[in-house]
């Protein structure tokens, strides 16, 4: 389980790191529309407190990046050559997230399982 985490985590840091290069690319070469919402990544290096809170904090993220890409792009945005990049590493970045959603799911079943 917790190698299948580590490399959801890693697949979920590569698409965040596409997805931010795609972003800023977008933001750079249009400065005056609104720029793709900022999807942080995940991983040991931000030894969070509470790692729920960090989580639901990245849920967050990729909700308010999935309303972007579905609705709150300018037409001018969706007609730079980095728009492609910026959706499908959007794409990805959100399977992941559900993958490591679905983890997280069944580690708290087995949790409860465990304790009746």
């Amino acid at each position: 389980m917790r190698l299948r985490l580590r490399v959801m985590v890693a697949g979920y840091n590569q698409a965040v790191a596409e997805y931010t290069l795609a972003r800023l690319e977008i933001s750079a070469a249009h400065p005056r529309i609104v720029a793709p919402p900022v999807i942080d990544r995940l991983g040991a290096f931000q030894r969070a407190r509470d790692p729920a809170a960090a989580w639901r904090a990245a849920i967050r993220q990729v909700r308010s990046g999935e309303a972007y890409v579905r609705t709150g792009a300018s037409a001018v945005a969706r007609r730079h050559p980095a728009w492609s990049r910026l959706t499908g590493a959007f794409g990805a970045l959100r399977e992941y997230a559900h993958g490591i959603e679905v983890l997280h799911t069944m580690a708290a079943g087995r949790r409860r399982k465990g304790r009746s």
